[in-house]
């Protein structure tokens, strides 16, 4: 084909022959992942396999130009390989609608046979997995991402460059129970309220846990009582839901969270020191009024809406909810569904008047209630331009020094930053750590074997502890009982990560992934990053060899990496505060 001898002239029939025959991840079929799908098939990739677990959203399709209005509902992965079906040419699709850290779905086996993952996620969870993952492998991950008008691309080299962990990311904000149920004043506040609390109260699932004061984040005494009170005075309306009057629920909700609930948080002068008292709102006032709305008035979704329409709305979303809740029952929020968001709205903004609080429009809401991140299409498709060229460095003989990180630090328009990958950071917990995998044929295997080759391996320690997941110790030196118990009965399953330490605490910390294979007869121990604890200065280098057996060996197995390091000391700051200049993470 004309493109085939066009990508030949360009890129060499050696590249050429490399990509053809090459198996890759694309981790998102969203924003970027729509996008990358497309530049990677017509690069003539041999075997494409797109991950993701979302489903497509009406919002989604003002920048996810594979799916249409009749997708709705569907698999983004499935339904952006069948998007995509008639201009694959000879390139082998494969698509997989399910969780990428799902361990059952997704083992390190799976991860094993692709050369290249291409990460183009919005959740930072599962990026931080999938970086683990490319660790635990050794195989490239190019990283990317979009906000707004800003975007990265990230080529990330295991070992050799920084991984995705090496810089702090910034985390969601969260706030203080006492702060949103009792002290509001900021919008988000009262967004926050009107969705996660009032909303889940009335129309989600009952929790059959008692709400505990010391949950509440609170030492005042009066305002732990006016939230216990609130909590069971919500519990109550909620059995008046199914009644026949949604009348008589309307008015006891509207005169119970905007009247009641408000007068007792008043009267709790300790609050209201530096603060200004909320005011009830006169429900009997702006109910008569409610007549005399069309209601065309709330239409405009950019048109901040006053007291009375808020209310309007409030009454009117309560009526549909009410309604949907008692055929269908336990009902989600989700800003495309026109009933919940309403509700939301019109109870957040009633709060903020009522706080004295400034208002947002039915548009802004839904993007904070949704936490949405502004996409701009034209920086989805620019970003996974720029992540398939990167891809182009993998297979030449120096990717690493023809690598560059890509960074648009204001308008992509305007210009596009360029550096090369920094080295990793010596402290990062992901890659600045050991790594390896124990293999064992099954999980009937008993954690005494498991100990015994961890001696085998570390032989030069007096002993090991093993701690699975983030703080589950399962055995130490003084801790033995779990010796004789198989993985299965200590429910350690497959994928499960294991932390390694020793006694005399020479070696650094070790991360290893259990892996079961049923084919293998015995357990094995491979892919081991090793390192000693730093030495100090005036001391030698320290010499790292593996013990197998009676013997020691300075020859490691082909499948194993030894790393030996000169002591470290920690990144200037200066080197930090320059990072963080030239590229902030973002996501999209």
């Amino acid at each position: 084909m004309a493109r085939d001898i066009q990508l030949i002239r360009i890129l060499g029939e050696e590249t050429y022959n490399k990509i053809t025959n090459s198996k890759v991840l694309l981790v998102g079929a969203g924003g970027i992942g729509c996008e990358l799908l497309k530049d990677l098939l017509l690069m003539r990739y041999g075997e494409i396999h797109v991950a993701d677990l979302d489903t497509i959203d009406l919002s989604n399709l003002n920048r996810q130009f594979l799916f249409r209005q009749k997708d709705i509902k569907k698999s983004k992965a499935n339904t952006a390989v069948a998007a995509v079906a008639l201009f694959k040419g000879d390139t082998k699709l494969e698509p997989h609608h399910g969780n990428i850290m799902d361990v059952s779905q997704f083992p390190l086996s799976w991860f094993r046979q692709f050369d290249i993952i291409f990460n183009a996620l919005d959740n930072l969870e599962a990026r931080v997995y999938v970086n683990r993952m490319a660790l635990f492998i050794n195989k490239p991950l190019i990283e990317s991402g979009t906000t707004g008008l800003k975007g990265q691309v990230q080529p990330i080299y295991p070992y050799l460059t920084e991984c995705f962990e090496c810089t702090a990311k910034e985390t969601p904000k969260t706030f203080p129970i006492c702060t949103i149920r009792s002290t509001p004043s900021k919008p988000i506040h009262c967004i926050t309220w009107a969705k996660n609390f009032l909303f889940a109260q009335l129309f989600g699932e009952e929790s059959e846990e008692e709400l505990n004061p010391a949950d509440l984040e609170t030492d005042d005494a009066q305002e732990i009582e006016a939230l216990l009170k609130e909590t069971n005075e919500l519990l109550a309306l909620k059995k008046l839901i199914k009644d026949d009057s949604a009348e008589d629920f309307i008015d006891s909700v509207v005169e119970k969270i905007f009247v009641e609930d408000i007068v007792r948080l008043s009267k709790i002068d300790t609050l209201w020191k530096s603060r200004q008292k909320p005011v009830p709102l006169d429900y009997g006032l702006y109910s008569k009024k409610l007549k005399e709305l069309p209601p065309s008035v709330i239409s405009d979704d950019q048109k901040i809406w006053t007291t009375e329409e808020n209310l309007l709305v409030l009454v009117d979303s309560l009526k549909r909810l009410q309604a949907r809740y008692k055929s269908e029952g336990v009902l989600d929020f989700d800003k495309d569904d026109k009933d919940t968001l309403d509700f939301v709205v019109a109870a957040a903004n009633l709060r903020s008047f009522i706080f004295g609080i400034e208002t947002k429009s039915e548009f802004e809401t839904k993007q904070i209630a949704g936490n949405i991140i502004p996409a701009v299409a034209t920086t989805n498709a620019i970003m996974a331009g720029f992540s398939s060229l990167q891809s182009l460095n993998v297979f030449s003989d120096d990717p690493v020094g023809n690598s560059r990180l890509i960074y648009d630090s204001e308008y992509i328009n305007k210009f596009v930053t360029q550096c090369p990958p920094l080295p990793g950071n010596p402290n990062c917990k992901a890659c600045g750590i050991q790594r390896g995998i124990i293999t064992v044929p099954s999980l009937d295997i008993q954690l005494g074997e498991i100990h015994k080759q961890l001696l085998k391996k570390y032989g030069y320690s007096d002993d090991v502890s093993i701690v699975v997941g983030n703080n589950r110790l399962v055995y130490d030196y003084d801790f033995e009982d779990n010796l004789t118990s198989s993985l299965k009965d200590l429910t350690i399953g497959d994928g499960s990560i294991f932390f390694i330490g020793d006694s005399d605490d020479e070696l650094q910390d070790i991360e290893l992934y259990l892996e079961v294979a049923p084919k293998e007869t015995e357990i094995a121990l491979t892919d081991i990053t090793i390192k000693k604890k730093p030495v100090k200065k005036e001391e030698s280098k320290a010499e790292v060899t593996i013990q197998d057996g009676d013997q020691m060996e300075e020859i490691l197995d082909e499948d194993e990496i030894l790393i030996i390091d000169e002591p470290t000391e920690k990144r200037p700051l200066e080197v930090e505060e320059e990072i963080h200049s030239k590229r902030k993470k973002s996501s999209i």
